[in-house]
């Protein structure tokens, strides 16, 4: 079976694939499945890397990512747009083209696409025989006009979500669509995101990872500091990631969560960032920004920890959540989208209501307070990580999807 996976067109991939949470998943999966399937993966160019190369078994195929001169156009007149900039039909059109002509002539039985619903109908044309897999890993595809996302469903064999919660939303949005709904969790490699071979000294540190945009919750976080700090004056908070914003467009003006919309107060000044330091600066104990880190940089961080938390108002899976429970590092997380089905409350984590900094700080305050439970809540979020989140099993969950999808009648 030839599998052709579609890379987002502004992640450079470059294998081992460290940046880019696409990147890495479509690259984790390819080399683990690679020995028993044909993959091909279409990524962008990248400056001095030829086009065509094969890494291990599987052969990476680049085209430059550009949109086109439509696009640019419609761009400057928004109202001949069909929804938000990210579901217009020429968003990245020369690169799905161009990938277009290497799909006809090298005939792939599946081709997996990640969250560009646009390009399913350009994929179809080229490859009419082929099976079309959509893979969400954002509420994109129930944000753009209904009428938009019902034509490219139409060209979809399979819709998968990146969680439970992402494939019911497209499931109760379009419940009469022909394609076969599922779920592909995304993964960690759990023998380099592994528990500290020795003990580490007790302490107090709090991490964040993740980029610091304000769906985050990191103004929650910052909120509940200030209760930390009374009962651990010696508390740290550790906040790994770049300082990247989504556009207010591309989340903020589109979601019906109240709490979510309400963000907008955050981008009418200064950046997000320049205000958590103002409230960091506030907060009652020593909050460090680090910036981004190196993927391979992670695994030492989260060892490094007491408690990970995800204060996130919107997050459709919640990777930094499995990658410290891979590590043996508890978790606090919000009861939103896709992470109560990797956090199971009191079992290997904690969970809280969104918007919460009280229900937030006394999370934080319990977790650090308590060692034996700290390390029992620990071993059980290593086990699950383990169990339900290893690469090589979220490969074979794959793998079982493609063979779904093309025994399936046309």
């Amino acid at each position: 079976m030839r599998i052709a996976m579609i890379n987002q067109p502004w992640n450079p991939a470059l294998p081992p694939v460290e940046a880019g949470s696409i990147a890495i998943w479509n690259d984790r999966i390819a080399s683990r499945l690679a020995s028993k399937l044909e993959i091909e993966i279409y990524s962008r160019t990248i400056r001095q890397v030829p086009n065509d190369s094969l890494h291990g078994r599987v052969h990476y195929r680049r085209e430059p990512a550009s949109h086109g001169p439509v696009f640019h156009w419609r761009r400057l007149t928004a109202g001949s747009r069909r929804g938000p900039e990210f579901a217009d039909d020429y968003f990245y059109q020369r690169y799905a083209r161009r990938i277009s002509t290497n799909l006809a002539k090298h005939q792939p039985d599946v081709v997996h696409v990640q969250n560009l619903s646009q390009f399913l109908p350009e994929f179809r044309r080229a490859i009419p025989d082929a099976k079309l897999l959509l893979h969400m890993h954002c509420e994109w595809l129930t944000q753009m006009p209904e009428t938009v996302a019902r034509e490219r469903l139409q060209h979809a064999d399979a819709v998968i979500g990146c969680s439970a919660y992402i494939t019911s939303l497209i499931r109760k949005a379009f419940p009469d669509a022909q394609a076969t709904y599922g779920v592909l969790a995304n993964g960690v490699d759990t023998e380099r995101f592994c528990p500290p071979t020795v003990s580490r000294p007790a302490g107090k540190r709090i991490l964040f990872v993740g980029r610091v945009s304000p769906e985050k919750g990191l103004h929650v976080l910052l909120d509940a500091m200030p209760d930390v700090a009374k009962h651990h004056p010696d508390a740290e908070l550790l906040i790994v990631g770049p300082d990247s914003a989504t556009p207010r467009e591309f989340l903020v003006e589109l979601s019906n969560n109240q709490t979510v919309r309400a963000l907008k107060r955050f981008y009418r000044n200064d950046s997000y960032y320049s205000q958590l330091c103002r409230q960091a600066a506030a907060s009652g104990i020593r909050v460090t920004f680090a910036g981004a880190r190196e993927h391979s940089e992670l695994p030492e961080i989260y060892r490094d920890a007491d408690v990970l938390v995800n204060p996130s108002l919107s997050e459709s899976f919640g990777m930094s959540l499995i990658e410290a429970m891979s590590t043996g590092t508890p978790v606090v997380a919000t009861q939103i989208g896709g992470m109560p089905e990797i956090v199971e409350h009191g079992s290997n984590g904690l969970l809280v209501s969104p918007d919460s900094a009280t229900e937030l700080a006394a999370a934080l305050v319990q977790i650090l307070s308590d060692a034996p439970g700290r390390q029992s809540l620990g071993e059980s979020a290593r086990a699950r990580a383990v169990a339900l989140y290893d690469w090589s099993s979220v490969a074979e969950s794959t793998r079982d999807i493609y063979h779904a999808v093309t025994a399936a009648p046309a």
